[in-house]
């Protein structure tokens, strides 16, 4: 019986989860979207021959900023998230650890209540509209998940392998780059993920500090369809949706043993 309960339970996660996505490509597909409603049915590359030729949408020009932003922010962030992982894993006492934790917990408040600030901010510095203004925010909104990721690892590592290192003659330097960042190396593959899928779909401060084609991301470029053409073009929608999330779905079955070693190794 528990058996047959835990199958249904898989099975009906596994179709909740994959429906919409299975739903996404099959409108990608379609022609004339009122077929849901007695259209006709017809399926046709149209959707992505247009997005991916046509001047008009740009979507190559969404594809390459995020990927821009979203590898330098999630760099950046991770590059940060080590130094302060390693720092509250090693020297932190545990009443210090758990409240700096709790207090990056608490960082991660709405975008929305700072958006307003940092929009004259980057203003005033003539940073709007670039590159620099979104992968500043990205990066500090991401900073607090590579840190929790990180520290979680980290604090599984065995503490004598750096005191054994340090009596070695290896600095502390030497210490983290060498021997903690290669046994971390499914934590940095999890964290990287997950840092580059935060930034890659966030819309807020992307939509607020890009003003044409030239900074905006995918998000915002899919959001902005309706005002391109009028009405609401599902089967661009749809296709570019599809074709934005091939490259993140190949990277994480590239790093599948990594991520999955990082999630589960650290708690």
């Amino acid at each position: 019986m528990k058996r047959f309960m835990l199958i249904s339970g898989l099975c009906l996660f596994t179709i909740f989860t994959l429906l919409p996505i299975v739903l996404m490509i099959f409108l990608s597909f379609s022609e004339d979207m009122d077929f849901f409603i007695g259209g006709d049915l017809s399926l046709t590359f149209r959707n992505y021959r247009d997005i991916i030729f046509s001047e008009e949408v740009f979507f190559g020009g969404y594809i390459i900023n995020s990927f821009i932003v979203s590898s330098l922010s999630a760099c950046l962030s991770l590059l940060l998230s080590i130094p302060s992982a390693y720092a509250f894993s090693r020297f932190a006492s545990p009443f210090l650890s758990r409240f700096i934790f709790l207090f990056l917990l608490v960082t991660m408040f709405p975008p929305i209540s700072t958006v307003g600030f940092l929009f004259q901010l980057f203003s005033a510095l003539g940073i709007i509209n670039t590159y620099v203004s979104l992968i500043v925010t990205h990066t500090a909104w991401s900073l607090p998940l590579g840190v929790w990721v990180m520290y979680a690892y980290m604090e599984k590592i065995p503490k004598d392998i750096d005191r054994s290192a340090l009596i070695d003659g290896a600095g502390l330097f030497r210490t983290v780059f060498y021997i903690i960042l290669p046994l971390s190396k499914p934590a940095l593959a999890s964290a990287y993920i997950l840092l580059f899928l935060y930034s890659f779909n966030e819309f807020l401060f992307a939509y607020m500090f890009t003003v044409d084609e030239s900074t905006r991301t995918v998000p915002v470029g899919v959001a902005l369809f309706e005002g391109l053409y009028g009405q609401i073009p599902w089967g661009y929608i749809m296709a570019s949706a599809t074709l934005s999330i091939l490259p993140v779905i190949i990277g994480v079955l590239f790093l599948q043993k990594y991520i999955i070693g990082g999630l589960t190794k650290g708690h």
